[in-house]
C-alpha cells in the first residue's frame, strides 16, 4: 500500500501503478532488490524529458514483472541493460543516444500494459515498443479480487501462512481459466491488441517466454502481422542459473543475456 497508487476504472477496477518519486525495497522477499520509481511512476535510474532530440532513438518496453525487474536492483533489469548496450556498442551516423523508457509493472496483464501505455508511454513519442509476455492468458483485473477472497477465507479458518499468497493467486487463475476458456480468453487478449494498435503503429517487437504455446504465439502474430509494418516476434530461454528460486524470473545474469539476446 504504500508502494503504489490505484485509479479505479470502469473497465479496469483494480488497475494500479507504483508510487512515483520512491524508493522500493523488496526486503520481504529472500532476494532483496531496490527500485527506483522516478517522477512518472517508472522503475527508471533516469528521467526523461517529453521532447527528444532529432539524434535520439527512444524505446519503450512493455510487460511484467519480468520486465519491470522483480528483486534484482533497477540498474540490474534488462531495459536498463538494454539501454547501456545499445548506447555503448551501437554506431549509428545520425544518432547520439539511445534511451530505453522501462512501462512494465510486476502483475500486469495484455490490458494493463494497454492502459499503462495510453496514460504514460504515448506522450514519450516512442521509435520502437519492445513488448515481454510471460502469460497471454492471465487476466489480472478478474484474478486480483478473486484471489483476494481465497485469502481472505483462508485468513478466516486460520489457514493462512506466506506461502499462501501463491496458493490464492494461482487458485484464482485456475478458477477464472476454467470459467471463461482458453479460447474465449484469447479472443479478449485479441481485443486488448486491437485497443493498442489505436494507440500505437510503429515497429514492434514481441518477446515470447518459451513456456507460451505456439498456437497461442499464432494468435498474436497473425494480428500483429497483418496490422503492424514493421513487427517482428522472437522467443527467449532462461537458463535455469540464470534465474532467481524456482519461479522463473530471472536473476542479474538473466536479465543481461536478455538484453544482450534483444
Amino acid at each position: 500500500k504504500d508502494s503504489i497508487i490505484t485509479q479505479p476504472l470502469k473497465d479496469l477496477k483494480y488497475f494500479y501503478e507504483p508510487k512515483p518519486n520512491t524508493v522500493i525495497d523488496s526486503s520481504n522477499w529472500p532476494y532483496r532488490g531496490y527500485y527506483t520509481i522516478n517522477s512518472d511512476g517508472l522503475n527508471e535510474r533516469f528521467e526523461y524529458p517529453l521532447k527528444k532530440s532529432e539524434k535520439t532513438y527512444r524505446i519503450i518496453t512493455l510487460g511484467d514483472s519480468f520486465t519491470y525487474g522483480l528483486l534484482v536492483d533497477t540498474k540490474d533489469n534488462w531495459p536498463e541493460k538494454l539501454e547501456d548496450l545499445l548506447n555503448n556498442q551501437l554506431n549509428c551516423s545520425n544518432l547520439d543516444k539511445f534511451e530505453v523508457i522501462n512501462l512494465a509493472c510486476q502483475g500486469y496483464d495484455i490490458q494493463f500494459n494497454v492502459h499503462r501505455y495510453k496514460i504514460r508511454g504515448q506522450k514519450y513519442q516512442p521509435d520502437l515498443v519492445i513488448w515481454f509476455i510471460v502469460n497471454e492468458l492471465r487476466i489480472t483485473n478478474k484474478i486480483m479480487p478473486l484471489s483476494k477472497t481465497i485469502e481472505d477465507q483462508l485468513h478466516k479458518n486460520k489457514k493462512l501462512n506466506k506461502l499462501d499468497k501463491y496458493y490464492s493467486w494461482n487458485t484464482a487463475w485456475e478458477l477464472i481459466l476454467n470459467q471463461y476458456g482458453t479460447e474465449k480468453i484469447l479472443a479478449f487478449q485479441k481485443e486488448n491488441l486491437i485497443e493498442f494498435y489505436k494507440l500505437y503503429q510503429g515497429p514492434l517487437i514481441f518477446i515470447y517466454l518459451d513456456t507460451i504455446k505456439n498456437s497461442h504465439k499464432n494468435v498474436f502474430n497473425e494480428f500483429l502481422n497483418q496490422e503492424y509494418k514493421k513487427y517482428w516476434s522472437y522467443t527467449i530461454t532462461i537458463p535455469p542459473d540464470q534465474k532467481i528460486l524456482n519461479d522463473g524470473h530471472p536473476n542479474e545474469k538473466g536479465h543481461q543475456k536478455i538484453a544482450e539476446n534483444i
